[in-house]
């Protein structure tokens, strides 16, 4: 008897520490955590821009290199699909990488069942030429969608970059909206705390 108390007692605090990561932790967490990765990262297929699939290079490049400074035996595994291919994934935390005028998955995110392209892009999520953002979701079954989006390609490539060299904090809610240039001038956090 005291044995199943002492193990359920465990099972919670496991179970609790891991949503509070899920909740509330510094890129490249909760993706690649105590050498175990947990990732899916989801770009626009045939409709991706060039960019779009070097970023998600870069990613991939980043969170190799935690897995194994933490010591992660093997590899990250196959951890790219495109946004028709998400079923095989479905039970990971996803990073999806491009606007929604061209990742379904995206759009999805959004609230919508059909591409939101220019203005309706802007429209849905306030980001206008020269703007991107990264915006974390929730998903079913505890899972996250950390949404990373400009409005055009190379937006994208600065919301990577952004992604990739600043502390981004991936928490349901939390949205960062940045400004491109040549470089990125200014992030703000417009929801979460």
């Amino acid at each position: 008897m005291r044995k199943k108390f002492v193990y359920n007692i465990i099972i919670f605090l496991v179970f609790f520490s891991f949503i509070s990561i899920v909740i509330a932790a510094d890129f490249p967490a909760p993706f690649v955590m105590n050498g175990n990765a947990d990732v899916a990262i989801i770009h626009g297929g045939e409709n991706a821009a060039y960019s779009d699939l070097v970023a998600v290079t870069d990613i991939i490049s980043a969170l190799s290199a935690e897995f194994a400074r933490q010591g992660g035996i093997g590899s990250l595994g196959s951890i790219v699909v495109s946004d028709s291919e998400t079923s095989s994934v479905a039970g990971k935390n996803w990073i999806v990488v491009g606007n929604s005028c061209d990742n379904r998955v995206a759009a999805s995110l959004l609230g919508s069942n059909s591409p939101l392209c220019g203005e309706e892009f802007s429209a849905k999520t306030g980001i206008a030429s020269g703007q991107f953002l990264i915006e974390t979701f929730s998903r079913p079954g505890g899972r996250i969608a950390t949404l990373v989006a400009g409005y055009y390609p190379y937006d994208t490539t600065n919301a990577v970059k952004f992604l990739l060299t600043q502390t981004v904090e991936i928490t349901i809610g939390k949205r960062y909206v940045g400004t491109s240039t040549a470089k990125i001038e200014t992030v703000k956090v417009i929801r979460g705390d």
